[in-house]
């Protein structure tokens, strides 16, 4: 199970790239993204900004936040929780993975130098992407 940063599916939906929808795709097919409450509302509140409608328009930014959401996992959060490293009280990401989350897929700095969370690897995009290639056996 993987908690994806926001930054992610925000730079997918600007800019698709053949290796994200190879991850997309496969989480659509087995449930393997967590999302709660706090983060659906979080790339919501990213995508409807005014420099992304250049990129799409309001309604296509429902309907990507829907069809995220609905190729993901919902998690309720039981226990909110901020690590210090991290400065933003609104950082939702950290209580979500230590719900049930195996790796944490983040291009966010504050994220990414944790380098670990509870033993939850974080990896860059990138890596992410290299690595599940390799567990997943895409050509």
């Amino acid at each position: 199970m993987v908690v994806i940063g926001t930054n992610s599916p925000v730079s997918f939906a600007i800019r698709p790239d053949p290796d994200f929808e190879k991850i997309f795709d496969h989480t659509a097919a087995h449930g393997v993204s967590l999302v709660s409450e706090d983060t659906i509302a979080e790339l919501f509140d990213m995508m409807i900004r005014a420099k992304f409608r250049k990129y799409f328009p309001l309604d296509q930014c429902i309907d990507y936040v829907e069809w995220y959401a609905g190729i993901s996992e919902q998690v309720i959060v039981t226990e909110h929780v901020v690590p210090a490293v991290i400065r933003k009280m609104t950082d939702f990401f950290p209580s979500l993975c230590q719900e049930k989350a195996d790796c944490i897929m983040a291009g966010d700095h504050h994220l990414f130098n944790m380098g670990k969370f509870i033993d939850i690897p974080v990896d860059r995009p990138a890596e992410f992407m290299r690595l599940f290639i390799k567990w997943t056996r895409f050509p």
